[in-house]
């Protein structure tokens, strides 16, 4: 958070987006004119650990800190005789820590009012205390500027209810916000004691008691609850919203209400708790309205999940893991490219992909970030293929395509050497189904990863010829070679069916299965649905 003679200079969140940070980082530009003043000036930076500095969650993985909080940053000045003067100089730099004393962006923030220091963004303010800054030398990447859209407060959403925590006045409330966010929360405090201390807890859904469910949330995953503590500083109008974290959640639980301007016992009011909704600022590009209540809903949940899944990377959740999944970003792709403008976000996230081949060695299932997860699955490496596809066939991005077509053509070759006989047996499968994971109705791995298989390969002979890049009759002759293998290993010739729903669909989708079985397939894929339900 960057602040000039006292006031923010942008509204911007948990920023710079996170990348592969021994390889790029990103810096924000600022036109900083209407905050400068005559005589002197003051700008502050206020640090949190992001993802570069975290190390708290997923403590079963070697590493996850790139290094200590760190700000580099520089103030150009353009006069109106065209004279140009760039500060850099450091060495008259002071810092101190700030009542912030404990962040992460995964499980919360500590907030200690009592080490507020008044005016210290003010020139002239109070600097007692301060100390001559440390120059940070851990080996970093290239400084690359950033044209994705910002994270931004999108909504601002106002509690709906309020009860007691476990059905007894034991000090513990739980507020329901009404529907399910990734966001932060502002809490009006009440006039407190010096050092009252305010325990804000998270979860998406309540147990059977009626208590926070922590397993919404992951916190059994990655050994983190996500709380928030604000120790109050005794006087009147205290507020307080986190800076350098955000949650997943609907329910919110407060414990530590004091209230010297009330009766004890008084019962608190959900009005002192307001919610915000934050995402990249995209906008929408498309409308969907109908006259059908049940998909009216529909809609506005897959949106919702779109805005709480995207935080200058496209994520698989925004509670445990809050990870570029790269199975979760390909598969979303489609829906975010037609959907909302996101061409910038998308080919940041393919440029991750990239630099964490680089950083790797080979292909991961996460990126960017230290939690790669081992080299990619099928259906996760295929984003190499597919991302860099629907940018091209929604943008007319042909850049991404031709300066990485080697990678593309590289990730079809290592599929191809995980086959026997063009079938692909790797991976998680259809991750996180309808139907449990150890169902029988579940689509096997050995279809997820060959369909994926059949689909890269189409992808890319589509791109060598329009683009003309490599071969293209390669690529159409090995989609020839696994549909066959496909349709010889797994479809039921006498039934028309691959047996299960999400291998008839994505057959059906794909073109893959015999010809002049679309029909059949389909009407089989019916009755199927009918039997199950």
């Amino acid at each position: 958070y960057y602040y000039l003679n006292g006031k923010e200079i942008c509204d911007y969140l948990i920023d710079p987006p996170q990348t592969n940070y021994q390889k790029q980082i990103f810096y924000r530009s600022y036109d900083i004119t209407e905050f400068i003043k005559e005589g002197g000036n003051a700008f502050v930076a206020q640090l949190g650990q992001g993802f570069y500095s975290q190390d708290r969650a997923w403590k079963t993985y070697p590493k996850t800190r790139y290094g200590k909080e760190c700000f580099i940053g520089c103030i150009k000045l353009e006069y109106e005789n065209g004279v140009e003067y760039i500060k850099t100089n450091t060495k008259d730099w002071k810092y101190i820590y700030s009542p912030v004393i404990l962040n992460n962006v995964y499980g919360g923030e500590i907030y200690d009012a009592r080490f507020e220091v008044d005016n210290f963004t003010l020139y002239g303010g109070d600097d007692d205390g301060f100390m001559k800054v440390v120059e940070d030398v851990t080996p970093k990447g290239k400084l690359i500027p950033c044209n994705i859209p910002p994270v931004r407060v999108i909504k601002e959403i106002k509690a709906k209810s309020i009860k007691h925590a476990n059905g007894v006045r034991d000090g513990a409330w739980i507020i329901d916000i009404g529907e399910n966010i990734a966001g932060v929360v502002e809490i009006k405090i009440p006039r407190s004691p010096v050092g009252a201390t305010y325990v804000l807890r998270y979860a998406e859904t309540l147990d059977q008691l009626g208590k926070l469910d922590f397993r919404s949330t992951g916190a059994y995953a990655n050994q983190m609850i996500q709380q928030d503590i604000y120790i109050a500083k005794g006087v009147d109008g205290e507020t307080y919203r986190p800076k350098f974290t955000y949650h997943g959640f609907r329910y919110v639980e407060i414990t530590g209400i004091h209230d010297l301007t009330d009766k004890y016992g008084t019962v608190p009011k959900a009005s002192m708790l307001t919610a915000y909704a934050i995402s990249s600022d995209v906008q929408k590009t498309c409308e969907f309205n109908t006259s059908n209540e049940y998909l009216s809903k529909f809609n506005q949940i897959i949106d919702r999940t779109v805005r709480s899944n995207l935080h200058g990377v496209p994520t698989d959740c925004p509670v445990r893991e809050r990870c570029g999944w790269m199975g979760d970003a390909q598969i979303n792709c489609n829906l975010l490219l037609s959907c909302y403008d996101t061409q910038a976000i998308y080919q940041k996230y393919y440029n991750d992909i990239i630099t964490s081949k680089e950083v790797n060695g080979y292909v991961t299932n996460i990126s960017p970030g230290m939690r790669t997860n081992r080299q990619a699955f099928p259906n996760y490496g295929a984003s190499v293929v597919v991302i860099a596809y629907w940018l091209y066939k929604y943008y007319g991005d042909t850049q991404t395509v031709t300066e990485n077509f080697k990678h593309i053509q590289e990730w079809v070759e290592e599929i191809k050497s995980r086959s026997v006989n063009y079938i692909v047996d790797q991976g998680l499968g259809d991750w996180d189904p309808p139907v449990e994971q150890d169902s029988p109705r579940r689509m096997p791995k050995s279809h997820a990863a060959t369909f994926t298989f059949y689909e890269v390969c189409l992808m890319t002979a589509e791109l060598c010829f329009n683009l003309s890049l490599g071969d293209g009759n390669y690529y159409l002759d090995l989609a020839k070679k696994v549909k066959d293998a496909v349709i010889e290993n797994f479809y039921d010739h006498e039934n028309h069916t691959y047996g299960y729903w999400a291998s008839n669909g994505g057959a059906l989708h794909l073109g893959l299965y015999p010809d002049g079985e679309k029909q059949a397939l389909l009407d089989a894929t019916a009755k199927l649905m009918e039997k199950d339900n």
